[in-house]
């Protein structure tokens, strides 16, 4: 069976918590999801930093990682593990590649 496009794109998010998987599906911010139009996790997470007014060792000891790896991810020489983007969401509330959701019991799931 072929893939089909769907058209306008959708973005698909899974969140899994100890007792249920909620599956939710948005149309895409983008027209086009392509990856000229995403903005790279650097920015992003430079803008973050900017936004909460911290230091790039206030975030060091927030995340738990070293100073060296804050400014890596800042000029975008490397990007955080799955573990640390975890971290990040739970200690930011957001994430550079889910779209702000409220809590599960905030309301109905469609």
């Amino acid at each position: 069976m072929a893939l089909q496009r769907w058209d306008p794109p959708v973005e698909v998010v899974v969140r899994v918590e100890r007792d249920r998987i909620a599956l939710r599906i948005f149309p895409s911010a983008a027209p086009d999801a392509t990856l000229g139009s995403t903005v790279s996790f650097a920015v992003w997470f430079r803008e973050r930093l900017r936004d909460r007014s911290l230091t790039q060792e206030a975030a060091a000891r927030m995340l738990g990682v070293s100073a060296k790896t804050i400014n890596r991810w800042a000029r975008g020489d490397t990007e955080p593990r799955f573990r640390e983007l975890v971290m990040l969401y739970e200690r930011l509330g957001e994430s550079p590649f889910l779209p702000r959701l409220p809590p599960l019991g905030a309301g109905p799931d469609r």
